[in-house]
């Protein structure tokens, strides 16, 4: 990096912004940061700070030991509210989805969002029990989206996707449709090369009367 450090610089926030999505909406420490982009604590800090100058990332707690990231453009701040809440009755009580939209990446969360009218979205930061919620209308439904935070493979990473879920329903009990909603890579058909299913089409599961279907239906 001494050759380009204009470059290596950033590589470095492309990395961390990556895995603060992925995390998100759990936080992440600093020294875990450091171990993914094998720097220094020291430098991923001074690289944090500059990515909260451009309101791309937010630290909490007093010395900024935890880092997650903003949720919504600065631009966006006057039409989409964003709460800092403490009780899951706060939301159960005052809100009655009935259907729920989850997603795996930062980026699709905010292209759901982008759909829904009317949107408030409260966000809570627990250890291992961090939950976002972006509640409002599409059309005449009642809808609230999530993501489910993930680093990594291990079992760790998937009790806590398992958790966010059951959390959601356990919340907003009158959800009666749940949607996973993604971006997939392309699937080739093993005998009819015009049935590749290719980007830009979109894949429906849906049960049928034996067992669940993936991808059975294309649009």
């Amino acid at each position: 990096h001494e050759k380009n450090p204009e470059r290596y610089a950033d590589l470095i926030n492309e990395k961390l912004l990556d895995l603060l999505e992925q995390a998100f909406p759990n936080p992440m420490f600093v020294d875990d940061l450091a171990k993914y982009v094998e720097c220094d604590g020291q430098t991923v800090f001074n690289y944090l700070v500059e990515l909260e100058d451009k309101n791309l990332v937010k630290h909490l707690g007093q010395y900024g030991e935890q880092w997650t990231r903003v949720i919504i453009a600065a631009q966006e701040e006057d039409t989409h509210k964003v709460i800092i809440y403490k009780s899951i009755s706060e939301l159960s009580s005052a809100f009655r989805p009935t259907i729920a939209i989850i997603t795996v990446n930062y980026f699709e969360k905010l292209a759901v969002d982008s759909m829904i009218q009317n949107k408030v979205t409260f966000v809570r930061h627990k250890a291992g029990e961090s939950n976002v919620y972006t509640i409002g209308t599409i059309g005449p439904h009642h809808v609230v989206s999530t993501k489910l935070p993930l680093i990594g493979r291990s079992r760790t990473a998937q009790i806590s996707t398992g958790s966010t879920t059951t959390r959601l329903l356990g919340t907003f009990q009158q959800v009666q449709h749940v949607f996973i909603i993604g971006c997939a890579g392309g699937v080739p058909h093993y005998t009819d090369a015009t049935k590749h299913v290719r980007r830009g089409d979109i894949i429906v599961g849906y049960p049928n009367e034996e067992d669940y279907v993936y991808g059975n239906f294309l649009l």
